[in-house]
C-alpha cells in the first residue's frame, strides 16, 4: 500500500472517529427532544423540520455532485434519530 493511500485511510480513521462522536452527541440531543415530545402528547415526524435540516446541510456544500448522497445521509440520520426517540415510548 503506498503512502498517499495509508495517509488518506489514517484521514479516513480520524473522521470517522468525529463522525461518530458528532452522531453520538446529535442522538442524545434527539433523545431529550424525544422526551419533551412525549411529555406534550407530540409526535415524533415533524416534515417541515426535517427538510429544513435537508435544506441546511445541502446548502452548506458547495460539490452539487455531493448532494444527492449527503440527502440520503441525513435521510438516515433523521430515521434512526426518530427511532431513538421512539425509545421513550411515545408516538
Amino acid at each position: 500500500m503506498s503512502e498517499e493511500m495509508k495517509y488518506i485511510r489514517m484521514t479516513i480513521d480520524r473522521l470517522d472517529q468525529e463522525i461518530s462522536e458528532l452522531t453520538a452527541q446529535r442522538l442524545l440531543a434527539a433523545y431529550r427532544i424525544g422526551e419533551i415530545k412525549l411529555e406534550k402528547g407530540k409526535e415524533y415526524s415533524d416534515s417541515e423540520r426535517e427538510q429544513a435540516i435537508i435544506n441546511n446541510v445541502t446548502n452548506q456544500i458547495d460539490d452539487v455532485n455531493l448532494e444527492e448522497h449527503l440527502i440520503k445521509i441525513y435521510e438516515t440520520i433523521l430515521l434512526e434519530s426518530k427511532r431513538y426517540q421512539k425509545t421513550q415510548g411515545g408516538k
